[in-house]
């Protein structure tokens, strides 16, 4: 009886998550507009324990009907075994803004990166942890040199409604070049598995970014992550 009241009130804290991120900002924080964030990617196995994948990222923002920031990422992932996975990949962004005149202009980026990620499951509960190194170049930036850590919890457990998965994760972005954090994205969802190759997560997100002005920004985000893998 214990046990059991104890995984109620897990899945109940994960599934109540979203509403309890701090979105606003704090004294001395600039609140953000609110976002939102679209993933998708498809994949193929191979043999040997290699699948190629073709990523995308899209950010928008509340008042504006097309989307801010633009991301494609092909990569190469080894599963190595069932523990350990490394990748490489390459990064394309785009920015789109408005300069001091009123003209539309578009910040651009090329990046290459390599990945280690460690998976540690434990009976109901699966742990990841992806240690990521990207670096290349930005028109505004110049030299980019970035470190990513993500770190990510899922209770999986057969007793849910329609195998629902409910997650948690934290990824910070250091700027290697400054030895500053740029970014913090604290973000808790739920996964759903529409089948064996399909899967789709709902999230809400606190995003933290940091300028190198010493000012901070708090933004809300809502999301979704479409997966596609054959």
């Amino acid at each position: 009886m214990m046990i059991a009241r104890i995984r109620i009130l897990l899945v109940a804290i994960l599934l109540g998550g979203p509403a309890a991120i701090p979105f606003s900002a704090k004294a001395g924080e600039t609140q953000g507009p609110l976002m939102g964030r679209i993933v998708d990617s498809v994949s193929q196995r191979l043999d040997y324990g290699l699948e190629v994948m073709v990523e995308s990222e899209q950010w928008f923002q509340d008042t504006k009907p097309t989307f801010l920031h633009y991301e494609i990422m092909p990569q190469l992932i080894w599963h190595y075994s069932p523990r350990y996975d490394f990748a490489i990949g390459y990064e394309r962004d785009e920015t789109y803004g408005v300069d001091e005149m009123g003209n539309d202009t578009i910040d651009r980026a090329n990046q290459g990166w390599a990945s280690m990620t460690v998976k540690i499951p434990l009976k109901d509960w699966y742990f990841s942890s992806r240690q990521q190194f990207q670096g290349g170049i930005g028109d505004s930036e110049g030299e980019i040199y970035t470190f990513r850590h993500l770190v990510r919890a899922e209770y999986r457990k057969p007793f849910l409604p329609l195998k629902i998965t409910p997650f948690v994760s934290n990824e910070y972005f250091l700027n290697l070049r400054e030895g500053d954090i740029a970014e913090n994205r604290f973000t808790v969802g739920l996964l759903y598995p529409f089948n064996k190759a399909v899967s789709v997560e709902l999230f809400g997100m606190r995003d933290d970014t940091w300028m190198p002005d010493g000012n901070s920004m708090v933004s809300p985000v809502v999301g979704m992550n479409v997966k596609v893998s054959f």
